[in-house]
């Protein structure tokens, strides 16, 4: 799996993740329009075709509560949606930093999603470990607090969605 492959499934699971929790609300918000990608990833398989698997690598969410949540709601939620299995990986910031340093290094990328803080995603963006989200599909009927999508935005290119 791939960069661009990254991204992708970070679009798909977050998108479930938001839907289930809810989690994304409050203060000031804009309203994000329904588009279209402009163009997919050719290079890569899709889920299905890569074994119907998304790794998700978090160091977010890992009190007992809210891992219980994902690991009972969120997941199930998005395999009965998609069709797609998703594996939550709870791992520390310096494991997480290692083990996505050796992935892109070996060339085999096994984590598909990235759940994290800001100051992480700026540094997987300066390694190019992160593709641009720019063109994801929008999510229709979600809320963003407008800063938080601007912060998403790191040396031109949006990394990340504003999940939490």
């Amino acid at each position: 799996m791939n960069k661009k492959m990254l991204g992708l499934f970070l679009v798909g699971v977050l998108t479930a993740a938001i839907f289930a929790s809810g989690c994304i609300g409050g203060g000031q918000t804009s309203t994000t329009p329904s588009s279209t990608p402009s163009s997919t990833p050719s290079s890569t398989a899709s889920p299905s075709e890569a074994g119907g698997k998304v790794v998700w690598a978090s160091t977010q969410l890992m009190p007992p509560a809210e891992r219980a949540f994902l690991l009972n709601t969120v997941l199930p939620g998005f395999k009965e949606k998609t069709g797609i299995d998703a594996e939550l990986i709870p791992i520390s910031q310096s494991d997480l930093n290692m083990r996505l340093a050796a992935e892109e290094k070996s060339g085999k990328v096994t984590i598909s999603v990235i759940g994290d803080l800001h100051g992480a995603m700026d540094y997987y963006d300066s390694q190019g470990w992160l593709m641009d989200l720019s063109d994801m599909p929008k999510l229709e009927g979600r809320t963003f607090i407008p800063i938080f999508q601007k912060y998403s935005v790191i040396r031109g290119k949006k990394v990340y969605v504003p999940w939490m």
